[in-house]
């Protein structure tokens, strides 16, 4: 056996290695790049040369002892050190490549040399590739070649780490789901996947046409090549991305496959190895058991696929979908007023016999004839072959918007052909999207309505789309399509899928198909329809990662590069299946294959004085006499681990925190080797918010160091760039407060210089603007500000620290009372069509969107503003500034029904309080049915709910703790809508048993709860969002029943609210605390939406899908009108004379009334969700009508009472009124969508 040591000489302590493979791999990692690089070879007595660079040792090496690259992996006897030509390698395995950039894929090998043993298995690879002579006449040669699945299959199984990995990777995913039943990894948990068996492994088939020439004109589908792919579905996701795991099945001429004899003679091999491999499966020496496959999926793009599927190939008319029955004229209709039919195998098997009984029909609802690969087990026509994420999206939708959007900003004169050009010219993108880095969008191919590119290419200019023109993007009405399209994409790219994601990703699909149509309904193309067909996608077959083409498109690079360096077409699929064979011989001989592996780039060393003292501390702190004792570190400045880049200065994600799943980023300061191992020394950053206008998360820094190890980072996604906001000559000018220097991060002391500084820069400019931002507080602070510099030059001393936020309340106060806003209003002269327009009470004009109102609004905020330094005015300055508006516009009001905003004088609301006080102590002692306490609940009604709105969840539970008791709650809901909640629910629940509880879903179930779980089923809502079993928490903030042994209690923002033990009754309070707390529905929850429409008889809150689902079900919902608060008041007046008369005597026992309430209301053009109300921050723009409101209240006895302390109004006449006065403060509405958010509490009024 051999004892030769190779000792490393560059190294202080002499460092040894048995092999020289190791010897090799150390100079390469660890001395590459020293500047005084010095190594002589001294392997043989013919060398004995000292190599002052590593790159001519590195030559050396390959040229005259390339062998010794090849370590000895069994024990071998070699006395002959001199002779390393004569080694005999019996495994060679471990073949050791050191490019200088990582790239594992080795796309680029063309030509190695193997041994004997290495050509065995190539000779094994290429007698195995089979010719299939595809035309009939024999003397006419069209030959397919067929490389056998099961021949790759052994040979890439036979690899010993290749089985165990499969398994693993397997019962991993298993565990999971079992853990977690929403989440979804591959088709196995799609509904197509349930029968597929955890003991099998999964193969998918992808099927693409290539030109592997690129000429002009009509040969240009001379060379033209039809390929299938092949690959296990279950390796790991770490190794997906490599192109090694594809595996070349067949290749063929495409212009051979014109007819339909051809086509199947070509699938039948692979038709034959598949069924052979679900059928009998593989046996192999190195395992013990049976191996057993099963087909998945075929991943194609669309014309492919229909090929495949025996259907029309045209997609301008007719049937153009093959998942449903869409002609191309019905695909302009809305999906809100149609619902295509899914295709079915039975529906299509019908089809196949009615063209095979009638030959002269040429197509049957878009079938043309039957599947080449009909015979292939658990291939289904409609449900194998689902849609591409690449060619749908990336080479589909996205472009088509970009396009629209920039057509739309040249129309608007917002920017020029020219500009967009030089502007994605000259755009820096960042370090890792740069490998993605799309071409400019010229002049021609914006006059073309063509944007050129890879598709990788053009997600990277959709992605960062918002960034590179984010000066207009709030401008164009089609990016409202952009931002639900790109909401879209992130469900649809996410890995792994949840459940609970399709049913707001069904809606946002519906709303993204109608807003095309409203607004770009020529670029309403096929492809616009595949788009919306996701979600029925992602259900069936799961995450649409696991069947997109984008990595087998990467795959044909290696092709074209091998026909255009070969120079040989005599023949070229036989060529390339050959050298692709010899490719994957290469790639399964060595020992990183589907391993993993470190490899960095970049490698150099740094000394201690060059390491930032907070790194340094950082390190002492977690290393200690291990970090001291080293004088050098060995940094780089790329790493890849485990088949992911981690690159020097790029973001990752970290964490998520929160039941928002908020993503926590950091940034890599230094990617360093401690140990033997390689870290990260990081910059955890804050996340300050998202932008929707950018769709970004905002980060920033705050010098917060942390050490991260690459084995710790679960999340493998790729890394992500910063770029920073520029701040061009007008938003300087306008940065003129401390408050909008605040996400700069700068100190006190800065903020203060550098508005000293930009008041110098604009003093000579300021009188010349036309409008200017600045603000009496502005200007205040900007004087502080100056005096505050001259100080700290006077004293030079250290920063004196100031309290803001005092200083600007100085300066509000003293602005307010140099000039306050009069009392009535007056608003400012206004354009005199606008007054022309107000003489003749053309009232048309001030509606929604239109140009006039706009006008008011802007001309009051800016008057408000400039003039009285006010932004947020308080009730009694908002309500004159209505008053003034009303006035300008003279529209008449009655006093009588008009709803004016009262306050009590603070001697009411210290009474108010103070019964508020008294019903806690008093509970302590008495209980809730003493007449003293009713009273007292009755009368702080008013209080409650405007306690409720301005509160959170816990501040309103800790105020009222009688909320506790189930009752109070329900008889405030009674209070607040006039109905008896609890009784509804008794009362109808079993009526709507009776009408959807049908089959054998839930049977286990209580009654209610079946019934609710049914209802959530078929309006496609999730009930594990209103239901959870103890010790499970409430998922969302919603009002959630928590089911345990003996009680149901009640959540809402995750704060304990109450505890029932009747499941009617905790149905009942989970409806009405929606109206109680004042809470808002999501739109993609429609079960609870439908229970409140139905139990409390409120027809306004319904959608279209609770519509269709009450027509579909004969449902008749009841649309009583709530009791008005008039009512209300009465009644209270009544309670007090009662309870009055009650204690004068005691000899009376009870006392009968009746009160009968008609309450008259005009219709307003309210929203479904008016429960949310609003501030002057958030303004509706829906129309709201100015007409009187009339509220009557006729008591059978009137009964004279004195006026109570708050006017009760009714709650939706009170939303109505103030969201009408909102609307004409607004300066704009904010029409841009919000990301979803979980927080369902409504903005509180600003008081």
């Amino acid at each position: 056996m051999s004892t030769r040591v190779f000792l490393c000489k560059i190294c202080v302590t002499n460092r040894s290695f048995n092999e020289f493979c190791d010897y090799f791999r150390h100079v390469t990692l660890d001395h590459a790049n020293e500047p005084n690089f010095r190594l002589t070879c001294d392997i043989s007595d013919s060398c004995g040369v000292m190599y002052k660079t590593f790159t001519s040792y590195k030559k050396h090496i390959h040229r005259h002892h390339e062998n010794l690259l090849h370590p000895v992996c069994q024990q071998q006897e070699n006395t002959v050190m001199n002779d390393m030509n004569t080694l005999a390698i019996q495994q060679p395995d471990a073949t050791v490549i050191y490019p200088d950039t990582a790239d594992n894929n080795h796309d680029n090998v063309i030509y190695a040399d193997f041994n004997d043993d290495l050509d065995n298995q190539w000779n094994t690879l290429t007698t195995n590739i089979s010719t299939n002579n595809l035309s009939s006449n024999h003397l006419k040669k069209e030959y397919s070649y067929h490389i056998p699945i099961r021949n790759t299959l052994e040979k890439i199984l036979q690899k010993d780490e290749m089985i165990p990995l499969l398994i693993d990777n397997i019962q991993h995913q298993t565990s999971i789901t079992h853990d977690d039943p929403d989440l979804m990894f591959s088709r196995r948990d799609g509904i197509k996947g349930k029968t597929f068996s955890n003991q099998s492994f999964l193969i998918q088939l992808y099927v693409d046409g290539i030109g592997v020439t690129n000429p002009i004109g009509p040969k240009k589908d001379q060379h033209k090549l039809t390929l299938v792919y092949f690959m296990l579905e279950d390796i790991p996701d770490i190794f997906r991305s490599t192109l090694q795991c594809i595996n070349l099945a067949a290749i063929c001429y495409t212009k051979y496959l014109n007819k339909d004899e051809k086509l199947r003679k070509f699938y039948d091999p692979i038709v034959n190895d598949l069924n052979d491999l679900q059928s009998t499966g593989l046996i192999l020496n190195t395992f013990n058991s049976q191996l057993h496959f099963t087909f998945t999926t075929i991943a194609a793009d669309n014309l492919a696929a229909h090929e495949i599927a025996g259907m029309q190939q045209t997609f301008s008319s007719g049937y153009f979908c093959r998942r449903c029955l869409v002609t191309y004229e019905n695909r302009l209709i809305p999906l809100t007023d149609i619902h295509f039919i899914q295709r079915t195998h039975p529906q299509h098997t019908k089809c196949l016999q009615l063209l095979e009984k009638n030959p002269h029909i040429k197509s049957m609802y878009g079938v043309i004839g039957p599947s080449p690969l009909d015979n292939l087990i658990n291939f289904d026509t409609t449900a194998s072959l689902p849609g591409d994420v690449m060619h749908d999206y990336f080479e589909g939708v996205c472009p088509i918007i970009i396009m629209a959007l920039l057509k739309e900003a040249s129309n608007l004169k917002l920017i020029t052909f020219a500009a967009i050009q030089e502007r994605t010219e000259n755009f820096s993108y960042g370090e890792l999207d740069a490998s993605n880095k799309p071409p400019p969008i010229q002049v021609k191919h914006l006059n073309n309505d063509r944007i050129t590119g890879s598709a990788a290419q053009k997600f990277c200019l959709f992605r960062l789309f918002p960034i590179i023109f984010s000066d207009m993007v709030e401008h164009l009405k089609s990016f409202k399509i952009y931002l639900i399209l790109r909401e879209m994409l992130d469900i649809i790219l996410a890995l792994p899928q949840r459940k609970s994601w399709l049913p707001y990703l069904e809606t946002l699909s519906i709303n993204f198909q109608c807003m095309m149509l409203e607004l770009l309904p020529d670029k309403a193309t096929p492809k616009v329809h595949y788009a919306t067909e996701y979600t029925k996608i992602i259900e069936e077959n799961g995450p649409p990662l696991r069947y997109w083409c984008m990595r087998y498109e990467g795959a044909h690079l290696y092709f074209k590069k091998i026909a255009m360096q070969s120079y040989n077409f005599k023949n070229i699929p036989k060529t390339l299946a050959q050298r692709q064979q010899l490719r994957q011989c290469f790639l399964m001989s060595k020992c990183r294959f589907l391993k993993s592996y470190q490899e960095a780039s970049g490698n150099k060393i740094i000394y201690m004085h060059e390491i930032d003292s907070k790194v340094k501390v950082l390190l002492n702190h977690r290393y200690g006499s291990q970090f001291i004792q080293s004088q050098t570190l060995l940094q780089c400045s790329q790493l890849i681990h485990n088949h992911v880049i981690y690159k020097q200065h790029a973001v990752y994600v970290y964490d998520l925190e929160h039941v928002e799943e908020i993503p926590v980023f950091f940034q890599i300061i230094h990617i360093l080797k401690l140990n033997q191992e390689w870290i990260f020394v990081v910059d955890l950053l804050n996340t300050d918010g998202f932008s929707t206008k950018l769709w970004s998360y905002r980060v920033s820094s705050y010098d917060r160091l942390d050490i991260v190890s690459p084995n710790n980072i679960k999340y493998y996604h790729k890394g992500l760039d910063l770029y920073k906001e520029e701040v061009d000559g007008e938003t300087l000018f306008y940065m003129n407060d401390l408050s909008l220097l605040k996400p700069f991060k700068l100190s006190y002391k800065n903020q203060i210089i550098f508005l000293k500084e930009r008041e110098k820069l604009f003093s000579s400019k300021t009188n010349e603007k036309p409008t200017s931002s600045s603000t009496p507080n502005d200007t205040a602070l900007l004087i502080i500000d100056e005096n505050q510099q001259d100080d700290e030059h006077k004293n030079q001393s250290a920063e004196t620290s100031i309290n803001v936020s005092s200083i600007e309340t100085i300066i509000t106060t003293e602005n307010l009372t140099e000039k306050s806003l009069p009392d009535p209003y007056l608003l400012p002269v206004l354009p005199s069509q606008v007054n022309d327009a107000i003489n003749l009470k053309q009232m048309e004009k001030f509606e929604k969107l239109c140009n006039f109102r706009s006008i008011i609004i802007d001309a009051v905020f800016h008057d408000l503003k400039t003039n009285y330094g006010l932004i947020y005015p308080t009730r009694e300055q908002y309500t004159t500034i209505v008053n003034g508006i009303l006035n300008h516009l003279k529209i008449e009001r009655d006093p009588k029904t008009c709803m004016l905003i009262i306050q009590g004088t603070p001697n009411e609301i210290q009474q108010i309080e103070e019964k508020v006080e008294t019903i806690k102590t008093d509970l302590q002692n008495k209980s809730i049915d003493d007449p003293h306490i009713q009273r007292l609940w009755i009368e702080t009604f008013d209080y409650r709910q405007n306690f409720i709105k301005q509160n959170t969840t816990v501040n309103i539970m800790g105020q009222f703790p009688v909320y506790s008791n189930p009752s109070m709650i329900l008889a405030d809901i009674e209070l607040l809508s006039g109905v008896n909640l609890e009784n509804s629910v008794k009362e109808k629940i079993q009526l709507l048993s009776n009408k959807i509880c049908s089959g054998n879903k839930f049977l286990s179930d209580d009654p209610v709860v079946r019934c609710f779980k049914i209802l959530c089923s078929i309006l496609n809502d999730s009930w594990k969002h209103y239901i959870c079993f103890y010790p499970e928490k409430p998922a969302t903030p919603q009002p959630t029943m928590v089911i345990e042994e003996n009680d149901i209690k009640i959540y809402v923002d995750w704060t304990f609210i109450c505890s029932s033990n009747s499941m009617e009754q905790s149905l009942a309070l989970v409806v009405g605390l929606y109206c109680l707390m004042n809470l808002t529905f999501p739109t993609y929850r429609s079960a609870v939406r439908f229970l409140y429409v139905y139990f409390m008889n409120d027809k306004q809150q319904q959608s279209n899908v609770i519509r269709k689902f009450c027509k579909v079900y004969n449902i008749q919902l009841q649309d009583n009108p709530s009791s008005s608060n008039a009512a209300l008041l009465e009644e209270t007046k009544i309670n007090d004379m009662y309870l009055n008369d009650r204690r004068e005597n005691n000899e009376e026992q009870n006392i009968s009334f009746e009160l009968q309430t008609t309450t008259s209301t005009q219709p307003t053009s309210m929203e479904s969700t008016s429960h949310e109300s609003t501030s002057i921050d958030s303004i509706s723009t829906e129309s709201i009508s100015m007409e009187p409101i009339s509220i009557e209240s006729t008591p059978m006895e009137p009964i004279p009472t004195e006026p109570t302390t708050f006017q009760q109004r009714s709650n939706s006449k009170r939303k109505a009124e103030e969201k009408h006065d909102h609307e004409l403060l607004s300066l704009e509405t904010d029409s841009s969508k919000q990301k979803i958010t979980r927080n369902l509490r409504s903005k509180r009024h600003k008081q």
